[in-house]
């Protein structure tokens, strides 16, 4: 969607257009010679590619761009110039980081156009994929280069960390979601329901974890929709699958956050509570004189036994105030506590998990 009215769609062999949220739609025709569309993606109103089209006539990849809004196409070869590329392997998702910088990965490599779409240049021929990437913008990526591993830079492709997923799985979609109190925020999806979020904070992924999504269904795409700062986030997949999760609230800017810093440390009652299956824990940690600016903090999870089943957050914090959501899909119904340590500032609440 270009906005809450106006969006485009791929359907088999079709192009769809609506103009009023999606109420109806009007088939756009462009040519009878169509053997595949991959997807659609628009910059603006105005600006708009469809990647990967494919024609019975020639064994040949083209993008299809327009400059009007959709009422002229124009098609344009995909081939890399600084590369020879006969073929062109498939790729699932084309995404535009600003006006100069539009981005696609397949086995490839890392292509990249800076005139919409008209020539490419693969930037990147190492760092391949076979589904799942996203760009947060023309610096920081992620891709899935295998079942196991995933790449992420915040130099334009110049140089890669990698982080292991969990387990094996093929990543179907990333979204980069934001700037998070744990570090920047990225969730993937993948085949058999896999869900899986990532932190990556002071140069460093410290909180890697899966997140039960309740289907054994193959999940191909990821939308986001940011609300107050809050992001709505949406997975589609096989079997008509959607799911709905509120996620943590994105950080502000420095300035934001600083006018607002609290005065004492505090520990919240979490909420909702009794829960099942997931909690919001909010906790405080003050900016004054008598504190150091920036506190080693842990938040775990016990069971009623004292057995640790959690660690929420372990790293060094600024002050300000925090949310964290525990998800206890994996715990069975019961009473269970969580610890707030800061510096020298301890506290614990009790909850309760009720299914």
């Amino acid at each position: 969607m270009i906005d809450s009215l106006e969006g485009w769609a791929i359907i088999d062999r079709q192009l769809l257009h609506t103009e009023n949220g999606g109420i109806s739609w009007n088939i756009i025709n462009l040519t009878s010679d169509i053997s595949y569309m991959r997807g659609v993606t628009f910059l603006n109103k105005n600006v708009g590619v469809i990647f990967e089209f494919r024609k019975n006539s020639i064994d040949a990849a083209f993008n299809i761009v327009t400059t009007d809004g959709g009422n002229t196409w124009k098609e344009y070869l995909i081939e890399a110039e600084n590369q020879q590329t006969e073929y062109i392997t498939s790729f699932f998702k084309m995404q535009f980081t600003d006006k100069d910088h539009l981005w696609f990965v397949n086995q490839q490599g890392v292509w990249l156009s800076r005139d919409t779409a008209k020539t490419w240049e693969i930037i990147d021929s190492n760092t391949t994929c076979l589904a799942g990437f996203d760009f947060y913008d023309s610096l920081t990526a992620m891709v899935a280069i295998d079942h196991k591993t995933m790449a992420f830079t915040k130099d334009g492709c110049k140089t890669w960390e990698y982080v292991d997923n969990p387990h094996l799985f093929q990543t179907n979609d990333i979204e980069i979601v934001g700037e998070t109190h744990q570090g920047l925020l990225i969730i993937a999806c993948g085949f058999n329901g896999t869900i899986v979020k990532y932190y990556y904070d002071n140069g460093i992924f410290d909180f890697v974890r899966e997140m039960v999504s309740y289907t054994n269904y193959p999940l191909f795409d990821i939308e986001i929709f940011i609300d107050n700062n809050r992001p709505n986030i949406w997975w589609a997949g096989n079997g008509s699958t959607i799911i709905f999760r509120l996620s943590e609230y994105l950080t502000t800017d420095i300035e934001d956050e600083f006018s607002s810093s609290p005065k004492i440390f505090s520990l919240s009652q979490n909420y909702p509570n009794p829960f099942n299956p997931s909690t919001v824990i909010k906790y405080s940690i003050p900016r004054s004189t008598e504190y150091k600016s920036v506190q080693q903090t842990t938040l775990k999870v016990f069971d009623i036994l004292g057995r640790e089943v959690a660690t929420l957050v372990n790293k060094q914090q600024k002050s300000g105030n925090y949310e964290v959501i525990f998800d206890a899909s994996n715990l069975t119904s019961g009473i269970y506590f969580y610890r707030l340590q800061s510096g020298s500032f301890v506290a614990t609440q009790k909850m309760v998990l009720l299914r």
